[in-house]
């Protein structure tokens, strides 16, 4: 009696389904001798540790939990996250000023995450500069601007779909598709971006990626400017522009989709203008556009440049008929001006003045035209993949990502032969795993938010499936459990009425026939074997 005093503290608490009878039968500190040698104190130590290890807390738990995960458990707090969300790289606007002095690379980014049933989680791949870009960053705009520092820049993109929300107008889209479009609110110059439904299109199975990044923002601003200036079949249209990224698509949409009698264009780039579906090109280098085309009365003109003077004289020398559109997408100053407050009401003024004098009289029509990115992307991708559009890159295209100043750079400097492009990432179509993280975050996310009622039903449950699986006994098990003498502990803990079943199933299994029988296993190596197991 004196060892089992001993060896009382090494032992492992019961399973929830003891019998009573047997917690009787265990001794006690009480039961046990007195002994001269042994102090007063430890008998304490021991009563003192014999209630916590049949704490019930204790056996609530799940037999495979041992103390370390318990210990583990303990160290996190419940606040703190269990996984830390991924990061991306991306490139920040800090503050209005130079893009040089306010532009950063920063590479902890979190990758956002789908919070409405219309948005869908891009991969980017490539992403490529407008006009825009610069003059949000420069503040140009003033209280037009969409956005405001902190930011990341950058609209047009291309990529790989990784997740999608379940809006009904995203089963044209599945997981993996290649698209295009345009992204708004996070900024297409970062590993990934949230894009909404109607900015996103599956990209045309003529172009790759580099070449699709390319074609948003400057195709769809042409295409919808056409539309709004009526051009028709037979037409005659002059394009001031027409080697810049919007001139450049414009001059193709007129003569291969519109049919226009006649595309004349101003540009310093004659033969690229002229692979492109040009009739006329104008080097304005060398020649004064508005002497060469005086009385011209063209059907429509699109201003891809900008000045008041190009609207003028349009009127003065009847280069635009009565009765005509003039569209642009610049204004009265070349390549855009500053935005403040007093510039946007004198402009809003004049292009009141000049819409109300072309809508009372047969004075040609004047309108500054700002492109809507939820329109047209399907038109373009039906126009792309009949051969009758194809976009044009600058030969220094694509930029790599460290070298963004470069492609800024270039854009202000309007010395662009085509569109410039930013590749992001490799194209390593692992988008099943990186799907599958995302999901993971999400679900770890939402777990972590639910409150603890709602999770203790889920750990109860596992909790009973973990103790049916551990009483069900395998052949592996078995196998193991021989050498061990651990097969009749199991039928001494359980009550009478569980043996009566267990023993009328395992009469059909001849292979626990050789297990050891009960007298053979000492009570004393039981309780240690059984917690080593658990």
């Amino acid at each position: 009696m004196s060892v089992q005093a001993e060896g009382k503290p090494k032992e492992v608490p019961a399973p929830e389904e003891a019998p009573k009878e047997e917690e009787q039968s265990k001794p006690t500190p009480e039961d046990a001798p007195k002994e001269e040698d042994q102090p007063k104190e430890e008998e304490q130590a021991k009563e003192e540790d014999k209630p916590k290890e049949e704490a019930p807390k204790e056996e609530d738990k799940p037999k495979d939990i041992d103390e370390t995960t318990e210990n583990k458990s303990n160290e996190i707090p419940q606040s703190q996250p269990k996984k830390k969300l991924k990061k991306m790289k991306a490139i920040v606007c800090l503050k209005n000023g130079p893009p040089k002095d306010v532009l950063k690379i920063v590479e902890n980014v979190p990758i956002p995450t789908i919070t409405k049933p219309n948005q869908v989680l891009v991969k980017v791949l490539y992403a490529s500069i407008n006009p825009i870009d610069y003059k949000m960053i420069k503040g140009m705009m003033g209280m037009l601007s969409p956005k405001k520092p902190e930011f990341i820049a950058g609209r047009d993109f291309s990529g790989r779909v990784i997740a999608k929300g379940t809006d009904p107008d995203l089963r044209r889209l599945e997981i993996n598709d290649l698209v295009y479009g345009q992204c708004w609110k996070m900024g297409s110059f970062a590993e990934y971006c949230i894009v909404e439904a109607k900015n996103v299109h599956k990209m045309p199975s003529l172009i790759d990626p580099l070449n699709a990044a390319s074609i948003p923002l400057v195709t769809q601003t042409s295409y919808q400017a056409i539309v709004k200036a009526k051009l028709k079949k037979g037409d005659k249209f002059l394009i001031l522009g027409g080697s810049t990224a919007t001139g450049i698509m414009a001059t193709q949409i007129a003569k291969k989709f519109i049919e226009a009698a006649q595309v004349i264009v101003t540009s310093s780039q004659e033969d690229l203008c002229k692979s492109l579906g040009a009739d006329r090109v104008i080097n304005y280098k060398k020649e004064d556009w508005m002497k060469v085309l005086k009385d011209e009365n063209v059907d429509a003109i699109y201003d891809c440049v900008g000045g008041q003077e190009s609207w003028d004289e349009a009127r003065k020398q009847n280069i635009l008929k009565k009765n005509g559109y003039y569209i642009t997408i610049v204004g009265d100053t070349a390549h855009g001006d500053n935005l403040g407050f007093g510039k946007i009401v004198g402009t809003g003024l004049s292009l009141i003045n000049r819409k109300f004098w072309g809508a009372v009289s047969d004075e040609p029509k004047y309108e500054m035209h700002l492109a809507d990115s939820k329109k047209n992307l399907r038109d373009i991708s039906s126009l792309i993949d009949a051969n009758k559009l194809k976009p044009i890159l600058d030969p220094e295209s694509p930029f790599a990502f460290e070298d963004y100043m470069k492609m800024f750079n270039k854009s202000m400097s309007h010395k662009a032969k085509g569109k410039l492009v930013l590749k992001i990432s490799d194209d390593d179509q692992k988008i099943d795993s990186a799907q599958d993280e995302q999901k993971d975050d999400i679900k770890e996310e939402q777990e972590d938010n639910k409150p603890e009622e709602q999770a203790k039903p889920k750990e109860e449950q596992s909790n009973v499936e973990q103790d049916k699986q551990a009483d069900e006994p395998t052949k592996d098990d078995d196998k193991k459990d021989e050498p061990k003498e651990e097969a009749p502990k199991e039928e001494e803990v359980k009550p009478k009425e569980e043996e009566e079943v267990e023993q009328d199933k395992e009469e059909d299994k001849p292979k626990e026939e050789d297990a050891p029988k009960e007298e053979e296993a000492p009570k004393e190596e039981e309780s240690g074997d059984k917690g080593d197991a658990e």
